[in-house]
């Protein structure tokens, strides 16, 4: 078992992967090093208590990590395409870059030990988050022109240890999930389908704004067990949490949304809620010891975003806003390790994995594509008692095709809409390790 007091401050600098929606996973430098290939059976720092809590374990004095990551991903939508449900070109912007906005993460971390044996864990974090936003003059606005995700997920937990062998932890979720969405909506075509003379589609337009949040309750439950003297193996598992998420939403109408608003009996300026979860994760792997040069891990993973609904807006005046999903359980792989040269005053991290696509059908404001991520980084002790982590990686991603159609439950009025989107990213995290 790890025997020392540390304070990590710690500031990460990876972009957002297409591959896996709006989970921000990158809540450890050393983990991204190794492609997350540590995260089930390593014991890297205390931040790997977010994957698995039984990690806390094998320390044996009270710690602290102090955590920020910065998101800045490259995304663009091309070669747009679109026509609504009477035939007509859609008209607006066929090209739009920096879909995908940037993003902060942050973290904070502790450990408290009651004895040689208990444990006690607390993270605070945001793992949940993303934002995408479109001009309001592009082609798909009537799917939408901003979403915007945030999240706090406050994880207390305890483990126990074993005779150094097994360690065995649970903790609970306590999270806020908060959900805007704003979108365009073609009150022409509207008002062309109840009367030709009253709307030109396509260039009436409306605004809705939603806005709603909650908070709820999971848990998560972590293992540990050390086979052989060079070989341990790890579980780690955080559940879904289940929102009932609920607040209001407020149209923007015009002249001709008015007269919308007034023969359907919808559109109102109402409360409005979303039954929706994040997704269960779960982690399980193994940790390698060669020698005190090399050391290797492996780690499966799956992700069950297939528990993640359809995204359908219930308004007050009982009318619903759906928008159909389809997403899947992915499973993925990833296979890394670190080398220590016998001067050990410094190190170097490696992996590569592969990542499953969730998205059955691509939306352009939840869209992903498989993955294949190859990363390394490298960590000094440049000081007896301070370190620097440094870790970067590269996501190799297929285009992502956007096929929307009318004939798709809920998108009547938002048109046939094609285009691709085109993703890039980088990811690169900096750590500093300070012992005491």
């Amino acid at each position: 078992m790890l025997k020392m007091k540390s304070l990590l401050l710690t500031t990460l600098f990876p972009t957002l992967l297409a591959s896996e929606l709006f989970y921000q996973g990158a809540v450890s430098t050393s983990a991204l090093s190794e492609s997350y290939a540590s995260v089930s059976a390593g014991v890297e720092d205390i931040s790997f208590q977010f994957y698995n809590p039984a990690t806390t374990a094998y320390y044996h004095n009270c710690q602290g990590i102090i955590s920020g990551a910065y998101f800045f991903p490259v995304d663009c939508f091309t070669d747009g395409v679109g026509s609504n449900a009477v035939g007509d070109n859609l008209t607006g912007d066929t090209t739009q870059g920096g879909v995908q906005n940037h993003n902060f993460v942050g973290g904070l971390y502790g450990i408290y030990c009651l004895d040689h044996n208990i444990h006690l864990g607390l993270s605070i974090t945001n793992p949940w988050q993303t934002r995408h936003s479109y001009k309001d003059s592009w082609i798909g606005r009537y799917y939408g022109t901003m979403i915007d995700i945030k999240s706090i997920n406050i994880n207390p937990s305890i483990s126990w240890s074993f005779h150094d062998v097994l360690a065995l932890a649970v903790g609970a979720q306590f999270q806020y999930l908060s959900l805007d969405l704003d979108r365009a909506i073609d009150f022409g075509l509207i008002a062309f389908e109840i009367d030709p003379n009253e709307g030109t589609p396509s260039e009436q337009d409306g605004k809705e704004k939603l806005r709603t949040h909650d908070w709820d309750v999971g848990w998560t439950a972590g293992l540990l067990y050390k086979a052989c003297w060079n070989v341990r193996l790890g579980l780690g598992y955080r559940s879904e949490v289940r929102h009932h998420l609920q607040g209001s939403t407020h149209f923007t109408y015009g002249e001709v949304g008015n007269y919308v608003a007034e023969q359907t009996h919808s559109y109102h300026n109402t409360c409005a809620e979303i039954k929706w979860a994040t997704p269960d994760l779960l982690w399980a792997g193994l940790y390698y010891f060669c020698n005190d040069e090399w050391q290797f891990n492996f780690t499966v993973n799956r992700h069950g975003w297939g528990k993640v609904d359809n995204l359908n807006v219930i308004y007050g005046d009982a009318t619903e806003n759906k928008n159909q999903l389809d997403l899947k359980d992915t499973f993925g792989l990833s296979i890394g390790g670190k080398y220590t040269p016998c001067c050990r005053d410094w190190m170097i991290r490696f992996g590569l994995s592969y990542e499953d696509s969730p998205a059955g059908m691509q939306h352009p404001l939840f869209y992903a594509s498989e993955s294949i991520r190859g990363a390394f980084g490298w960590s000094w002790d440049f000081h007896p008692c301070l370190r620097l982590e440094i870790g970067y990686s590269h996501d190799f991603l297929r285009t992502i095709p956007i096929e929307l159609s009318t004939d798709t439950e809920g998108n009547q009025y938002r048109g046939n809409v094609q285009g691709k989107i085109k993703s890039n990213p980088n990811h690169l995290a900096i750590q500093f390790v300070g012992k005491y």
